[in-house]
């Protein structure tokens, strides 16, 4: 799940967490980090990014659903709108 975070890319997770602890910012600019520096950052975005970043997604989900349902009954539309629920769903 953290793969993104070792690799330097940064997440809405992640970007959600520095803006509710902006002290992570300077951890995250360490080059190189420890096991203990690492699980440090995990903790923090587990905590702080985690449930605002599903709340945001399911938000946009919603808008999504509605939006679809808004067309006519197809094959095309019922996919899509099995596609947008699965993307939420998903295991990561």
């Amino acid at each position: 799940m953290f793969e993104d975070l070792k690799n330097g890319v940064y997440t809405l997770p992640l970007i959600m967490a520095i803006e509710r602890q902006p002290a992570l910012q300077e951890q995250l600019k360490q080059p190189n980090w420890s096991d203990d520096q690492f699980n440090a950052i995990v903790a923090a975005v587990q905590q702080y990014g985690i449930q605002p970043a599903t709340e945001l997604a399911q938000k946009y989900t919603d808008k999504a659903l509605a939006t679809l349902q808004q067309f006519s009954d197809s094959q095309a539309r019922d996919e899509l709108l099995a596609l947008t629920t699965m993307l939420l769903k998903r295991d990561k």
